[in-house]
This record gives structure tokens, sequence and C-alpha cells, in this order.
């Protein structure tokens, strides 16, 4: 049984993704809170700007757009 995710970005938009789609994501930690993505054949830059665990939280940048 594949694990369901609901992720709300920016309280405009929501994505519906299981365990299986997480697992399929082409990416790369380059440092603690940097990443790496290819999509479609396209890279992508993420920084983990600030997180909060415990209310599942965070703020991230992808190629110079915060989220």
């Amino acid at each position: 049984m594949s694990e369901k995710y609901i992720i709300k970005v920016n309280d405009e938009f929501d994505f519906k993704l299981s365990s299986s789609d997480v697992n399929e994501f082409d990416l790369v930690s380059t440092s603690k809170n940097n990443i790496h993505i290819l999509e479609e054949n396209q890279p992508f830059h993420a920084e983990v700007i600030n997180s909060n665990f415990n209310k599942k939280s965070y703020s991230i940048k992808v190629n110079n757009n915060n989220y």
C-alpha cells in the first residue's frame, strides 16, 4: 500500500502524490539545503530556506522563486 501526500503551495495549488511518485523523482542533494532536480529534461535548483518539521511547513526557493 502506497502512502499519500498532499502538498499545498502558497495556498494556491494542491498536489497529490503517492510514495511511488516521490520515489520516481530525479533529484540529487548537492548540500544540506540544496537539491538539483531534473524534470522532463529541464534542470531546477531548489534550496530549503526555512523548515518546520512539526508544523509540516517549508519555504523553498526554486530557480530563484520562493514557495
